[in-house]
């Protein structure tokens, strides 16, 4: 939940959670950074899925870094990176990993994701702006800068940080390069944010202007980028003012076929509270990134107030008006938008829609 200045959550908002309802078409979140390695022996670890029961054995990376992401070009051969300008990688199926030279090893930066496609192409998240290409499987890695809007050490909006009442959550409020996701060896596209995507306080200009996130494709292996058009912003469907809101792109997923999907989400303070989410869409490299699904729900109340004050017993107007704009009115805007993506083609898992309700944890 996003504090107003001056501003705390009361009791009469813990009895109704605000929940702002992001419907989407198919969404998925970027990962926070992921637990520190440690080297140590195998040990079995015992799971399960829908196709049946298998084994997981943790293996020793040979790095103390943090690792945050890894991608196969085969069943044995895998590359994972980490901070640091981490690359470690294995040949026979994670039983052992090698650290790879490549032009950002030792450095501060945190290499944050990684795209492989086989036979020996991947393509390296360096935040906030580069990215780090290979086509000889990790033999050499060229580098490669793009304008982003961010740069040095900034991968974390500052100013959108203090607005959270969510505390020790690191994937928050990102900056930079974010993900990255490929159609073949020489084709992929990644998704970028910069800080005013978090800047949601009012709508952004109705005069034709660069979206503050942004997407770069490449269709020659790495050699060059280029921004993408994207929406400048999702609509806004409740208490907010009337026009487009900025929103980040944290993720990006792709299909043999072309179609890709990218996405992200931020609160927004538009006179209450609420939330906007996006998931754009592309048929094919090259083709318009459209709003599959978006929307921003704005309505919440979080206004101190005590069951008896020195005023007597609250008045039950006031916790009438919480429910119905925190509880009822996030309910009409779910059913709007749920009924007109009923219509919707199901993905791959027979789904037409999502709708999430996201609540702050430890608001009182």
């Amino acid at each position: 939940m996003r504090r107003r200045p001056g501003g705390r959550p009361g009791a009469a908002g813990a009895a109704a959670c605000l929940c702002a309802a992001a419907v989407v078409l198919a969404g998925c979140g970027g990962s926070p950074p992921g637990a520190q390695a440690s080297a140590g022996p195998s040990t079995p670890v015992t799971g399960s899925s829908e196709a049946g029961a298998g084994s997981w054995r943790a293996e020793s990376s040979g790095t103390g870094q943090r690792l945050y992401g890894v991608a196969c070009l085969s069943a044995l051969r895998c590359e994972a990176v980490g901070a640091a300008g981490t690359i470690v990688a294995t040949a026979d199926g994670g039983r052992t990993w090698r650290a790879q030279a490549n032009p950002l090893r030792g450095s501060p930066t945190p290499l944050y994701a990684i795209a492989c496609v086989a036979p020996r192409s991947c393509y390296v998240i360096a935040r906030p702006n580069t990215i780090l290409v290979t086509h000889d499987g990790g033999a050499s890695w060229s580098r490669h800068v793009l304008p982003v809007g961010v740069s040095g050490a900034d991968l974390t909006d500052q100013a959108c940080l203090p607005a959270y009442a969510i505390v020790g959550r690191p994937a928050l409020c990102r900056l930079g390069l974010l993900d990255i996701a490929c159609v073949g060896a020489g084709v992929c596209s990644a998704v970028a944010t910069a800080p005013s995507a978090y800047d949601n306080g009012t709508p952004v200009p109705k005069t034709p202007h660069a979206a503050p996130s942004s997407i770069w494709l490449t269709r020659d292996g790495g050699a060059s980028w280029t921004r993408q058009s994207i929406p400048p912003g999702v609509a806004c469907n409740g208490d907010c003012q009337s026009g487009l809101y900025a929103y980040p792109l944290e993720w990006i997923t792709c299909l043999s076929s072309g179609l890709c999907r990218a996405g992200g989400g931020d609160l927004v303070d538009c006179g209450h509270c609420g939330f906007a989410y996006a998931v754009l869409l592309t048929r094919g490299p090259g083709q318009p990134w459209i709003c599959a699904q978006s929307t921003v729900m704005c309505a919440g109340v979080a206004n101190p107030g005590r069951l008896v004050g020195k005023q007597g017993p609250m008045a039950a107007s006031f916790f009438r008006k919480v429910i119905e704009i925190n509880l009822v009115g996030t309910v009409l805007v779910a059913k709007a938008a749920a009924y007109a993506m009923s219509g919707n083609t199901p993905n791959a898992g027979g789904k037409r829609c999502l709708i999430s309700c996201a609540c702050s944890p430890g608001t009182t």
